[in-house]
């Protein structure tokens, strides 16, 4: 309740007041109760949301000096980064603590998964409120106004690494949400070509990914009007050498 209580007062973009607490968190996440990782969670998703809010606000109907852009951008960018890192603390919690229950019924066996406390609910989560961030034309809190590569990536990346996840690719939901938020990339965050890349290099690792990716790709036409991505993944699928 105390981060609760901490975030609620500080407002959108009173994530910098608690920082060192949120690294403390990502730091000793492994050696935490549940409650405090859901804590957490849910004050991470808040504080991007209530930022989103507020942005969205301010760009209709304000204009910022470059002092206010800057705090803006910091908090942001703090908001954003323990965002994307509590997604690899779960899901790296999930997979090490992931295992087959085998319980008896009648004469047969049944396996039941358990996963700690990390949901695709709470993975849908977090996507919404990324995809909702995404929507605003964040490039405004940058000068010169263009979302810096980093950002980009940090993002995308976020996304990539869910898609490794077997247990991600069974959930059509959570399939949706990480396609519009690559869409979003592509289609305003100059994300074609370093996407294009990436689905290349995940294919040649992962087979059971040329579904999702076509999936993804459908999206970009169908929903963003990137055509351009599609003839980029097929050049670069065609680049690459026999046997590779």
């Amino acid at each position: 309740r105390g981060i609760s209580s901490r975030r609620e007062v500080d407002g959108a973009g009173g994530v910098s007041s608690t920082l060192t607490l949120s690294f403390s968190i990502l730091l000793k996440f492994g050696t935490l109760d549940n409650s405090v990782k859901e804590e957490a969670w849910r004050i991470a998703v808040l504080g991007v949301e209530q930022h989103t809010e507020t942005l969205a606000r301010i760009f209709s109907s304000e204009r910022l000096d470059s002092q206010e852009k800057l705090a803006h951008l910091n908090a942001l960018q703090m908001e954003v980064y323990i965002l994307v890192e509590l997604y690899q603390c779960f899901e790296d919690e999930g997979k090490s603590s992931h295992q087959i229950v085998t319980t008896k019924k009648g004469k047969g066996r049944k396996n039941k998964e358990e996963s700690g406390s990390w949901s695709s609910g709470e993975r849908q989560e977090g996507l919404h409120a990324l995809r909702q961030l995404l929507d605003l034309n964040l490039a405004l809190l940058w000068d010169p106004p263009v979302v810096h590569e980093t950002f980009v990536e940090q993002v995308a990346n976020c996304c990539y690494r869910l898609l490794e996840n077997t247990e991600v690719l069974k959930c059509k939901k959570t399939l949706e949400f990480i396609f519009h938020v690559l869409g979003i990339l592509i289609k305003r965050y100059n994300h074609c070509l370093g996407a294009c890349m990436k689905i290349v290099q995940l294919l040649q690792q992962h087979e059971t990914l040329s579904s999702p990716f076509a999936s993804l790709m459908l999206v970009c036409v169908r929903d963003y009007d990137v055509k351009t991505v599609v003839a980029q993944v097929i050049r670069e699928i065609a680049q690459i050498e026999p046997g590779e």
